[in-house]
């Protein structure tokens, strides 16, 4: 007995393909209105996990913005002691781990502020990355 399948047939699954599905060669599946496939959830972003992934991505974001205020403190509450004896602050070591931090921290809070404002404008456009 055969079957017809109309519309699109997924050659890897060797099954017929939903409208907006693509093969995830990570996951050996078709998923629906897929995104991407996400290396740090370990999972493809689509139809039914983009609201957790947009979540994801907020509250990383939210939580780095955090830190950099953090950060910020640490340099003002250290800006106000500068007058202070060397031997009451904070070592040199000290010093080149909060600036290397501080530097990471910038750069990757520009860097996931890039990535939700796409990912919210997907959202918006009901678009995907494929």
């Amino acid at each position: 007995r055969v079957i017809e399948a109309k519309g699109r047939w997924c050659s890897k699954c060797d099954a017929p393909k939903a409208p907006r599905a693509h093969h995830c060669r990570h996951c050996n599946r078709c998923v629906p209105k897929m995104d991407h496939h996400c290396p740090w959830t370990s999972n493809c972003v689509s139809m039914t996990t983009f609201p957790h992934f947009l979540r994801f991505v907020l509250y990383t974001n939210l939580s780095l913005w955090a830190l950099a205020y953090l950060l910020w403190l640490r340099f003002a509450v250290l800006w106000e002691h500068r007058h202070l004896p060397a031997y009451l602050g904070p070592s040199l070591i000290g010093l080149i781990s909060l600036a290397t931090l501080s530097l990471v921290c910038f750069f990757t809070c520009i860097a996931l502020a890039l990535m939700l404002l796409q990912t919210l404008r997907s959202w918006v456009l009901n678009q995907t990355m494929i």
